[in-house]
């Protein structure tokens, strides 16, 4: 029994990490190709508008060929935003999970309240990014799955361990449905949180939504580092254009 689990363990890493390497891939293949055509189409419209001057027939066509590129050009960088989302070195660790939730409301059109640590002990970069990881999986599993009108986010620290929890008010689910085809993505994730020495708890029922509870040790009691923002609740509100708005809470 053990042995088989220890298969399946292995079989899960692998396919995560295939996953990873294929998104890498395909980002740096877009970019270098449909990116660059784009890129390139905006400039020979640009040349030719000046070509042929503001007065030409052609100036109305010219318009709205600009206009399909750019949109063309807007698609491609959400597609490569959620096929390689900015990483957590990129933003640091509160602003990339931050991001996080904003993208999955504006996707998914759930509010989200959300409430982070004012005090956060000094992570390594593998467990700041397990942490985004997490935040990415459980709100991916809520889009899919939950039907949910709320989203509640939690981050708090003390000097020996970090817990983020999501909370949703959908259809609900159990702990049980995490080995279920379509939940991959949760399932990899305890695998990954218990390969440094975290822990997942999902628990919830039919119709009364879902906790996905993560928590990650710190290596060794740490200086908890302040927050510019506090422990000040914020929701995420789906706003029009892509644009994300936010309430925040007294």
């Amino acid at each position: 029994m053990n042995h088989t689990f220890r298969q399946h363990r292995v079989l899960i890493q692998r396919l995560e990490h295939l996953r990873e390497h294929d998104s890498r891939s395909l980002a740096t293949t877009l970019r270098a190709t449909l990116g660059r055509d784009l890129t390139d189409l905006c400039s020979g419209l640009n040349a030719l508008r000046q070509q042929l001057g503001h007065a030409s027939p052609c100036s109305s066509l010219l318009a709205d060929l600009d206009a399909t590129a750019e949109h063309a050009q807007q698609e491609l960088r959400r597609l490569l935003h959620v096929i390689q989302p900015p990483s957590v070195e990129d933003l640091g660790l509160i602003p990339a999970l931050e991001r996080c939730v904003a993208d999955f409301t504006d996707r998914a059109g759930t509010v989200a309240n959300v409430q982070f640590t004012s005090r956060m002990p000094t992570l390594s970069q593998a467990k700041q990014a397990m942490l985004y990881v997490a935040l990415q999986e459980s709100l991916a599993n809520v889009a899919r799955h939950a039907r949910a009108r709320r989203v509640d986010v939690w981050l708090a620290a003390d000097p020996c361990n970090v817990q983020l929890k999501v909370c949703d008010d959908g259809v609900g689910m159990k702990p049980a449905d995490c080995t279920k085809p379509g939940t991959l993505g949760l399932f990899g994730l305890n695998e990954k949180l218990a390969s440094l020495g975290g822990s997942l708890r999902v628990t919830g029922s039919r119709g009364e939504g879902t906790l996905v509870d993560v928590s990650l040790p710190v290596a060794q009691a740490a200086r908890l580092e302040a927050h510019p923002w506090g422990d000040v609740p914020y929701t995420f509100t789906e706003a029009g254009g892509g644009a994300m708005g936010v309430a925040q809470g007294a």
